[in-house]
């Protein structure tokens, strides 16, 4: 009986895992790897103040059609892509020389976090551990 609700659980969480990442056509696909290599070679994520509103805009198309194309194209929303950049962009520069003088706050700062709050939920969210604890494991 725990060997069948086992193999039930299993089948049930494939199936949503399934669900989470819908196929999408090559031109949709293709403009989703437009936008996001865009985002990632102009490091737009690291201004505070970018978010889908502002992306939509300056590139003169829909925010709903942006959203629904991470959605569908990588299974998450467009905040959550831009937050887990943020995340390793703030692992690299924690592990930069350079910025060992700087507060982890700073840094994250500099990568796009606009508050202490925000940057510690996320991160968690994001790696499993806080910034402190990722930071001792350095």
């Amino acid at each position: 009986v725990i060997v069948v609700i086992f193999l039930i659980t299993i089948f049930i969480l494939l199936k949503i895992r399934k669900k989470s990442r819908i196929e999408i056509s090559d031109v949709e696909r293709k403009t989703l790897e437009q936008l996001k290599n865009q985002i990632i070679i102009n490091k737009d994520f690291k201004n505070q103040k970018f978010n889908l509103t502002s992306y939509s805009k300056t590139l003169g198309m829909d925010s709903e059609k942006i959203e629904q194309l991470f959605l569908r194209g990588e299974g998450k929303p467009f905040l959550a892509f831009i937050n887990e950049l943020r995340v390793e962009e703030f692992k690299n520069e924690l592990q930069d020389p350079k910025n060992k003088a700087y507060t982890m706050i700073y840094i994250a700062n500099q990568c796009g976090f606009s508050s202490k709050t925000s940057f510690y939920r996320i991160f968690k969210e994001v790696t499993k551990i806080t910034p402190t604890d990722y930071k001792k494991q350095l």
